[in-house]
């Protein structure tokens, strides 16, 4: 299923996210989207997915809109996975996970600058899966430390999105 540019602009107005971050995120995706359209659709789904999942589990301090960036920018760092592992489709080797696995890692480089609440949330996510990687995750600085609960259940739900 392709998803509009249009109905992208859509979830974004009705989420409030202002116009800058709207740039923002849009920015970020077309890195995505000029690396791999099927990478690109994905993150809309997983974005347009957590936004509803988050709607529906209502759980105490997680949003929609926080569900909605953290699962757009998920895998924003796979625009730096060679093409020839990000749009392979059938028999995955042990080494072609191993060459996608620092994806998530290349996403937080990207983001936690800038967006650092986002990048926790989303660096977290696939601590959930069988196999959780990464290995270490990097601190949550002290401003944030009365929100790690919240941060966790997000990355659990962006988990269940994805």
């Amino acid at each position: 299923m392709t998803i509009s540019d249009e109905a992208l602009n859509d979830v974004l107005t009705q989420e409030g996210v202002a116009a800058g971050h709207q740039d923002d995120i849009r920015s970020y995706l077309k890195i995505l989207r000029n690396r791999d359209e099927k990478t690109y659709e994905h993150s809309v789904r997983v974005g347009i997915l957590a936004r509803d999942i988050a709607l529906y589990a209502a759980a105490p301090g997680v949003s929609t809109r926080m569900l909605l960036w953290a699962g757009l920018l998920h895998d924003i760092g796979k625009a730096l996975i060679p093409p020839g592992v990000l749009t392979k489709t059938t028999h995955f080797t042990r080494e072609d996970y191993e060459a996608m696995e620092p994806h998530v890692k290349y996403g937080w480089d990207m983001l936690s600058e800038i967006h650092d609440y986002t990048a926790h949330i989303i660096i977290r996510h696939h601590q959930f899966g069988l196999k959780p990687y990464p290995a270490h995750l990097p601190p949550l600085p002290d401003y944030l430390n009365d929100r790690a609960e919240t941060i966790n259940t997000a990355a659990r739900l962006l988990a269940l999105a994805d």
